[in-house]
């Protein structure tokens, strides 16, 4: 980044002009500027960067799936109260390998724990040991 070209970054130059980050049309633009594709893209990323950290492939991998309750204030679509919680929340998958995330899955509350974390798995496995694999 060259001297100056901080004030370029949105958020920056939008702060230098006193203007609010958090508006409703801002994060309405924001919220649905994201799609499918984009998820799928940075869980896929998440899963490359924990393959490149490793300088030569583990043994074996114990993967952590943690289905854990997200507290939601408001109206916001696709929310369900969940008894266990006692709360309106969204329910995400997230998987780590010790410390690093390997997929975070944002899902609806009135489902399943365990719903979908077979899928991550047997795409998890067929990354990892699949094509492209270290030895």
């Amino acid at each position: 980044m060259t001297p100056g070209s901080w004030r370029t970054i949105p958020c920056i130059s939008w702060r230098r002009e006193r203007r609010t980050l958090g508006s409703a049309p801002t994060l309405s633009r924001f919220e649905n500027a994201r799609d499918r594709a984009s998820a799928w893209a940075v869980n896929q990323e998440l899963v490359e960067q924990f393959i490149r950290s490793k300088p030569k492939a583990p043994a074996y991998l114990i993967l952590d799936f943690d289905a854990t309750d997200t507290p939601v204030h408001g109206q916001q679509e696709g929310r369900f109260f969940h008894g266990y919680s006692n709360c309106h929340c969204f329910l995400p998958l997230y998987v780590f390998c010790g410390d690093q995330l390997l997929v975070a899955y944002l899902r609806k509350s009135n489902i399943d724990g365990a719903k979908h974390a077979w899928a991550i798995l047997a795409l998890l496995v067929k990354r990892v040991l699949g094509p492209g694999r270290r030895s």
